[in-house]
């Protein structure tokens, strides 16, 4: 690292620090990004948990009817089917319930699917989410799957999120979703706003950067070149005008007084020597 630093001029190091430094933001707004995405999702995970708690919550209910011999396994699961069908919360948002065999048995807002496989149903990507959404229940208990798919009365299919759930005694799988577009809109929002200010900040490091590089290397570069003419012309009368009151300026300082010194040894050396000839011819 030293052996690379000192092969680059004053000028390139202030620029590599700003390089350095730019780049740490760029990845802490990165990290930043990437929390608040997670931050959105896991709200929205924990949301579609508790709903499903609650349809949840009224197949046990069934349940506890059947065992109890008050109710039939017919009647309980007509009843627990009805009621979720019923069930809505948010903006009209609903529930469905699937089998192990991957078969539909309540969907309320596509009735037609009731009763039918929708082992093959897939999303405009071409996504098994229904066989995503059995295999992940009855492996795992639950599962949240995403896929693509259109909002109620829309045919324009968009981002959504779903949590299913298996009732092992019944060997349901009741699960719900939400839409997802709205915390990828505000995602964008917080990455086009994060994007203005890096742009900004960068824009503002760069030109500070560049002037306070220019501002250390121009007058170093004004003094070394003034101490090759010195060298190369053997001239001790050459001045710096450098007159900063940083360590450039008294580098530029110490250099004139160094050849005022020089020049007077000389003059002093000149003059003895010109009082010993004139004495030798005396």
């Amino acid at each position: 690292m030293n052996i690379l630093l000192s092969r680059l001029n004053v000028r390139n190091k202030i620029l590599l620090l700003v390089v350095l430094l730019t780049s740490a933001l760029l990845v802490m707004q990165a990290i930043n990004l990437n929390s608040l995405w997670k931050d959105l999702n896991r709200t929205k995970q924990d949301e579609l948990k508790s709903l499903v708690s609650v349809a949840y919550s009224l197949i046990e209910r069934q349940v506890k009817l059947v065992n109890a011999g008050t109710k039939t396994q017919a009647e309980g699961v007509e009843e627990a089917l009805a009621d979720l069908s019923a069930l809505r919360y948010s903006n009209d948002d609903y529930f469905f319930v699937l089998d192990k065999q991957q078969r539909m048995l309540m969907h309320p807002i596509k009735p037609s699917l009731n009763d039918t496989s929708v082992a093959g149903g897939k999303d405009p990507n071409g996504k098994l989410l229904f066989q995503e959404m059995v295999q992940g229940a009855t492996q795992n208990g639950d599962a949240f799957v995403d896929y693509m798919w259109a909002r109620p009365g829309s045919s324009e299919p968009i981002a959504k999120l779903s949590y299913v759930k298996l009732h092992p005694q019944w060997g349901w799988i009741v699960g719900t979703g939400v839409y997802i577009d709205d915390i990828q809109l505000l995602f964008q929002n917080e990455l086009r706003s994060a994007a203005i200010s890096l742009i900004a900040i960068l824009s503002a490091a760069l030109i500070i950067g560049v002037v306070l590089a220019n501002a250390i290397a121009t007058p170093i570069k004004s003094l070394k070149n003034l101490m090759v003419q010195a060298t190369d012309n053997n001239d001790l009368r050459l001045r710096s005008d450098i007159c900063s009151r940083d360590e450039v300026g008294e580098m530029a300082q110490t250099f004139n007084a160094m050849l005022s010194s020089f020049d007077g040894i000389i003059a002093n050396v000149a003059k003895a020597s010109q009082q010993v000839a004139q004495s030798a011819t005396a």
